[in-house]
C-alpha cells in the first residue's frame, strides 16, 4: 500500500501493483482485506491519474470487478465516488471492448447488489 502511495505519479508501479491486488482477490478472504485495507482511495487516485493507460485501466476494473462481493464493498465504490471516474474512462475508452466489457460486469454488479439491498 505504501509503494503504491509512494509510486502514485508512475503508471508502471502502478500497474504491477494492481496486478498483485488483483492476484490477491482470486483468494476470498483476501478480497475484505484489500477494502479493509483502505486500498480504494489509492485505487482511485491511480484511475484518475493514469486514465488514459489502456492496461492499468484493465487491471484496476479487473481488481473492483473480484472485489465486488459484498454490500459494505458496494456501499464503499459509491461512498468513494468511483463512478464519476468509471464513467470517465468508459467514454475515454469507448473503442475498448476489455475495458467496455468490466465496466459493464461491475455497474451490473453495483445495480444488483444495490437492488438486493432494498428488497
Amino acid at each position: 500500500k505504501q509503494s503504491m502511495i509512494i509510486h502514485l505519479n508512475t503508471a508502471d508501479v502502478q500497474h504491477q501493483i494492481c496486478a498483485i491486488l488483483w492476484n490477491l482477490s482470486y483468494q476470498q478472504e483476501n478480497k475484505q482485506l484489500i477494502v479493509d485495507q483502505r486500498f480504494l482511495p489509492i485505487i482511485k487516485q491511480s484511475m484518475i491519474i493514469h486514465i488514459n493507460q489502456i492496461d492499468l485501466q484493465i487491471s484496476i476494473f479487473d481488481t473492483l470487478n473480484h472485489i465486488l462481493i459484498n454490500d459494505k464493498i458496494v456501499e464503499l465504490i459509491i461512498e468513494h465516488k468511483f463512478l464519476p471516474i468509471i464513467k470517465q474512462s468508459m467514454t475515454i475508452h469507448i473503442d475498448n471492448s476489455v475495458i467496455q466489457n468490466l465496466i459493464s460486469t461491475i455497474l451490473k454488479k453495483l445495480i444488483t447488489k444495490q437492488e438486493n439491498k432494498q428488497l
